[in-house]
């Protein structure tokens, strides 16, 4: 599935801006993917059958999930890795057919990012979690980087899509404080850069690829 967000913007946004909106996508999608996935949810021994919390239903077909050390070690590896916006690759640990793929188009007064995933539910979180985001617009525009980020930490539907599933997750392993503080931080970084003042607006629609151009004359 590919989602394309719109982000409306007061003028041309610039690189760092633009990199920062990437990476925001990104990053959003992963906590949704490693917080929601029965894939990647903790399961000891053998344990219960998984639950997506995308779906809110168990796992149909087998028992999935991995151990505390399993996702201790997908956490760390992710957190050594960093949370750079010059980085270009998804957490280490991430299995290739779950990660994102994501390109920008930045124009004079807006910019896209398409995102497209096989996770449908990891991607559509991203899209609730923007939608709504925008619709707090007029709570938060204008204001500085930590008045904007104590409106959406206060916002209920924030907090219960990513907020707590994320301080859930780390209360059941054992990263280093200053592992598990880097990681909420880089969540609190994703809730920044998609209200940057520069935005006036966010909107979102599935992509639809462009047919291939159709073919002339006569072939043997």
């Amino acid at each position: 599935m590919e989602l394309e967000f719109r982000f409306d913007t007061k003028r041309c946004l610039h690189t760092t801006q633009v990199f920062k909106l990437k990476k925001a996508v990104e990053h959003l999608y992963y906590f949704s993917l490693l917080t929601g996935s029965p894939k990647y949810a903790i399961n000891i021994a053998g344990g219960e059958w998984g639950v997506d919390r995308f779906t809110s239903s168990p796992s149909s077909s087998q028992r999935v999930g991995r151990t505390i050390s399993s996702i201790e070690r997908l956490w760390a590896s992710w957190v050594k890795m960093g949370f750079s916006t010059s980085l270009v690759e998804g957490p280490p640990e991430v299995a290739r057919t779950d990660r994102v793929r994501t390109e920008t188009q930045p124009e004079a007064r807006y910019t896209i990012i398409r995102a497209e995933s096989s996770t449908v539910g990891a991607i559509k979180t991203i899209e609730q979690v923007l939608v709504g985001i925008d619709t707090l617009r007029s709570h938060f525009q204008n204001q500085d980087d930590s008045s904007r980020l104590q409106v959406l930490v206060g916002d209920s539907k924030v907090v219960q899509t990513l907020v707590d599933p994320v301080k859930s997750t780390l209360t059941q392993i054992s990263l280093r404080s200053f592992e598990s503080e880097r990681v909420v931080e880089a969540l609190y970084d994703c809730l920044i850069w998609v209200t940057d003042n520069d935005i006036v607006g966010i909107t979102s629609k599935e992509s639809v690829a462009n047919p291939a151009p159709a073919l002339i004359g006569t072939f043997a």
